[in-house]
């Protein structure tokens, strides 16, 4: 039979339930009507199990996305995280050069840009952390000579200390 004259999924809902609740005195439908409606039963079961079937495809064709971008994603991460400990280590190699130019406030500095930022409220820091640059940070603070920066230039200066101990 062609497509085209096979029954509607509503149309052979009813025809099945007129089927089933037909007078038991009624005549029994033509073996045409039958027919009929064997073959759209058929093809409303085809059509569902195609339905089915790429339904299933098109989920593990987002479930295989998914996983791929989730790798892709502790890539960039991964790469991230090995530029970051490459800039840290660069930080603090400056920072040791700092140190032997006798500045160990830029020396701080530059081993703190280095240092993760602990005081972000995400579970996570901004970069890993580099043994290196702590060991500078320790360094040029055992170095530093300046003991207060006023960082309010119109704050007056009411007294200021100075002693060859420093």
């Amino acid at each position: 039979r062609t497509v085209s004259l096979l029954l509607s999924r509503g149309a052979l809902k009813e025809a099945e339930q007129w089927q089933k609740r037909r007078p038991a005195k009624a005549p029994p439908p033509a073996q045409e009507v039958l027919e009929l409606l064997l073959s759209s039963r058929q093809a409303q079961s085809s059509r569902m199990r195609r339905l089915s079937i790429a339904s299933l495809a098109g989920m593990f064709g987002v479930l295989g996305l998914a996983l791929f971008a989730n790798h892709q994603r502790q890539v960039a991460i991964a790469q991230r995280d090995d530029a970051l400990i490459s800039q840290s280590k660069l930080l603090a190699k400056s920072a040791e050069d700092k140190i032997s130019e006798n500045d160990p406030g830029s020396a701080i500095l530059l081993s703190l840009d280095a240092l993760p930022n602990y005081a972000s409220t995400s579970t996570r820091t901004d970069r890993p952390e580099v043994p290196e640059a702590e060991r500078v940070l320790y360094a040029a603070h055992m170095r530093q000579k300046q003991v207060l920066v006023a960082h309010d230039p119109t704050d007056p200066v009411e007294t200021i200390v100075a002693s060859p101990e420093l």
